[in-house]
């Protein structure tokens, strides 16, 4: 979710060669590698979280809640 708006990222633009997400609805940019807010309107960072591929299996380290 965007920081900013609430905004599903999964609906937004990924630029896999800069590793950022730019959110549909204000363009907001955020870096997948850190989660940092690098364009405004957006201001506060995103959680990322680990991740780990082994074969096909994708295995996301995920906080306990």
């Amino acid at each position: 979710m965007c920081s900013h708006a609430r905004s599903r990222l999964s609906d937004g633009y990924l630029d896999e060669k800069a590793c950022t997400v730019e959110c549909p609805t204000h363009n907001a940019v955020f870096s997948l590698a850190t989660g940092e807010a690098l364009e405004f309107p957006a201001d506060e960072p995103i959680p990322t979280y680990g991740i780990e591929l082994v074969g096909d299996d994708l295995y996301i380290d995920l906080p306990d809640d």
